[in-house]
């Protein structure tokens, strides 16, 4: 979920997901909000297994009766649930590929900023 009010300027330094983004298409423009200015920064999404249940709701609630639309809806937050339960996988890599870049993981494990997998695994 964005707080765009906090994120109107461009020096932010964190940005933190308070709960599951409707999509990784969200999440990712969300959370480039932060270090647009070229300078370090944070960005923390936390994540319960209770929240797809909210955004199942909030999605039944904006789609109304068109199917095909909460269909395609539910897809993408199942696949935000997804990134968001990865145990072993590399978060950069996986965020790149849907996108359908390629990203070697060794870049994140052994770069100077790991996601919080590789950096588990390089410990």
């Amino acid at each position: 979920m964005g707080f765009s009010i906090l994120l109107l300027s461009f020096c932010q330094r964190f940005v933190i997901h308070n709960t599951l983004s409707k999509s990784i298409e969200s999440y990712y423009q969300e959370s480039g909000r932060a270090g647009r200015d070229n300078l370090p920064a944070v960005c923390i999404a936390l994540y319960q297994k209770k929240d797809f249940s909210r955004v199942v709701c909030m999605l039944r609630n904006g789609q109304g009766y068109k199917k095909e639309r909460f269909k395609r809806a539910m897809d993408q937050a199942k696949k935000m649930q997804q990134y968001c339960e990865l145990k072993v996988e590399c978060r950069r890599q996986t965020l790149l590929q849907h996108f359908g870049e390629s990203f070697d993981r060794k870049a994140c494990k052994y770069g100077s900023n790991p996601c919080d997998n590789c950096l588990k695994i390089a410990l």
